[in-house]
């Protein structure tokens, strides 16, 4: 029979793309060269607590411990050291010690990458574009590496310009509405509103939004019984990112009489301003 191919990643199952939370969690790193020290950077920018066991350390890893960014262990690895590490990364000359470093490590619970193997790995680690908090990944599988890293820096290239700003009033209005809207009666129509926002509105537009000028008419045409999607359309109809007009609405049958309060906040009786 013949023996799987470490580079062959097409023969399982997509990945389950996901981005995990590190920050305060333990990870270590087997190897000590140019590899190792990339995936060392990238645990440190999430946060993990790193231990990089090696006998020998590259110069930008060496700089590292100096400055106190991470522990080492100076010698070869064994598997005793895999304890207590639910993240194991593992960057070698040596396949066969990389796949015994591996299965021990996974025998461990831990989830384990090699380098260069991802028949080997549990997880891969993808091109990454960051700006806040947008994070765009590329992966091929760990297939062609080289080829994700091009294809991240052409979509990057390509992103509008208004998307951080898009993204940060955005995330503003989700929360200010899941405070304003949160009983379980608003959900379906609050997720509604915001997935129809977030397709139809355009990037300039979500970027210059008034996010409290949004909300205030959100939650009055809920209270009217508008629905999700003709809300989306009257927000959007009336500009309500800039000081809007009142949304109009349109209704069959007649329209019941109604009370508007300027500048009374979001409806919480907290926020009236008179």
């Amino acid at each position: 029979m013949k023996a799987p191919d470490p580079l062959d990643a097409t023969r399982r199952p997509p990945g389950l793309l996901v981005a995990l939370r590190l920050d305060g969690r333990t990870a270590l790193v087997v190897g000590g060269g140019t590899v190792a020290a990339g995936r060392v950077g990238l645990l440190l920018e999430a946060g993990a607590e790193v231990t990089v066991v090696a006998p020998h350390l590259s110069t930008a890893l060496s700089e590292r411990v100096a400055r106190q960014e991470l522990r080492w262990i100076a010698r070869a690895a064994r598997a005793a050291d895999l304890d207590g590490h639910p993240v194991v990364l593992i960057a070698i000359d040596d396949p066969e010690r990389s796949a015994e470093l591996a299965q021990a490590a996974r025998a461990r619970g831990a989830l384990v990458n090699v380098a260069d193997a991802p028949a080997l790995c549990d997880f891969v680690l993808p091109a990454v574009f960051r700006d806040g908090a947008l994070e765009v990944a590329v992966t091929t599988a760990g297939a062609a590496p080289g080829l994700a890293a091009r294809l991240r820096d052409e979509l990057a290239s390509h992103l509008p310009a208004d998307l951080p700003g898009a993204l940060r009033r955005y995330a503003s209005l989700r929360r200010t509405l899941r405070v304003y809207l949160s009983g379980t009666e608003h959900r379906t129509w609050r997720m509604r509103l915001l997935a129809g926002l977030a397709r139809s509105a355009t990037w300039r537009a979500l970027a210059s939004m008034d996010v409290a000028a949004t909300a205030r008419w959100a939650l009055a045409l809920r209270r009217r019984g508008v629905r999700a999607g003709a809300a989306v359309r009257a927000l959007m109809g009336s500009h309500a990112q800039a000081a809007p007009a009142r949304p109009v609405v349109r209704q069959s049958g007649p329209r019941p009489g109604e009370v508007w309060l300027a500048g009374a906040g979001l409806g919480a009786p907290a926020l009236l301003t008179g």
